[in-house]
């Protein structure tokens, strides 16, 4: 009997003992689901950080096709622009030198139409007769007389214009390269990110 109580007392001493590593075992095990739910909550928010990020960069991105969308066609107007214009620069240089050669002419034909003015009314109403019929047939010759002076005017304006369009060309020329440059400073911008 007493050896039986003895293997008794050893077999919940024992008992025991496993009882003991188990419940070492299920705090470790314990411990160790507490680490993993941790890590998991970090897990989810840097997957909610990196979806920002992703959402921003896509964004970005969208922005991004949106402006060299727009560059391309600005970069393709403006090429055209600058060959049309220099198409009618090149015309429109001939144009003023002609402009201006018209208003040398004019300006020449207006000084003989005054010389012949001078010399008709020094014949046909001499000095005798009065400054009165000098001056009312003075008047019978200055409406074309300032047709002839008008008209010179109004091709050095025309010259004028066209001189402004050539100087336009230029400014649209210098600005193509900064356009360009604009451009390329949003791909690289891009990319770093």
């Amino acid at each position: 009997m007493e050896e039986n109580h003895r293997s008794l007392n050893g077999k919940v001493t024992s008992l025991s003992k496993e009882m003991s590593t188990l419940e070492s075992v299920v705090d470790a095990s314990n411990n160790d689901i507490a680490f993993i739910a941790e890590q998991v909550a970090s897990v989810k928010t840097d997957t909610g950080s990196l979806q920002g990020k992703f959402n921003s960069v896509s964004n970005d991105v969208s922005d991004i096709q949106k402006d060299v969308s727009s560059n391309d066609r600005q970069i393709i107007s403006r090429r055209s622009d600058v060959a049309s214009l220099q198409a009618s620069s090149s015309s429109a240089g001939q144009v003023v030198d002609d402009l201006e050669q018209s208003v040398i002419t004019l300006n020449g034909n207006m000084s003989s139409v005054m010389r012949g003015v001078s010399i008709v009314n020094q014949q046909r109403f001499p000095p005798s007769q009065g400054k009165g019929h000098l001056v009312s047939n003075k008047f019978e010759f200055y409406p074309r007389e300032m047709e002839l002076i008008e008209q010179p005017t109004f091709l050095s304006r025309h010259a004028g214009s066209f001189r402004q369009k050539q100087r336009n060309l230029i400014v649209q020329q210098s600005e193509l390269p900064q356009h360009q440059a604009d451009f390329a400073r949003k791909i690289a911008r891009f990319h770093q990110k």
